[in-house]
């Protein structure tokens, strides 16, 4: 096993901003939305292995990273859901480096540059109508480790 960053180096820190919202969204129904666009962008995209310098992109810094995140879900969620793409806008309009919807919805996350930009989209999306609860956080995390061999 090789380590990609070292999570204690400041370059590799990621800032995310995540709310949830109060109300859901059916996976089932974002899912047969997919279906029936016939796809993310109205086909379906032939999927191919990283190459380094995508995988250097994906475990680099902040703002390596931005850019890079992709749902394929979240223009139908966001056709279902309108006021999740305000809320995805409002986040890049306070100049968050990019924005995800997580998995199906409602979730949706910002990537941004600073503790103190995190705080700040933080305060703004809990003003929204929609917010539930709004989480600061930040990554890499060191991970799962092994902490002992061969227990039986």
């Amino acid at each position: 096993m090789r380590v990609l960053v070292d999570a204690q180096d400041q370059r590799w820190l990621h800032h995310w901003v995540v709310m949830t919202a109060e109300r859901g969204l059916s996976t089932p129904e974002v899912f047969a939305a997919l279906d029936d666009a016939g796809g993310p962008t109205g086909t379906w995209p032939v999927l191919v292995e990283p190459g380094e310098a995508e995988l250097r992109r994906l475990t680099g810094g902040a703002d390596e990273l931005a850019g890079a995140l992709v749902n394929d879900l979240e223009t139908v969620a966001f056709r279902l859901r309108p006021e999740l793409a305000d809320v995805a806008r409002a986040a890049r309009e306070m100049g968050a480096l990019d924005v995800v919807l997580s998995g199906s919805g409602p979730s949706v996350a910002a990537l941004v540059a600073t503790e103190g930009a995190a705080r700040a989209l933080a305060d703004a999306w809990s003003q929204a109508s929609d917010a539930g609860d709004v989480l600061i956080t930040r990554g890499p995390a060191a991970g799962a480790r092994c902490e002992s061999e061969g227990t039986e």
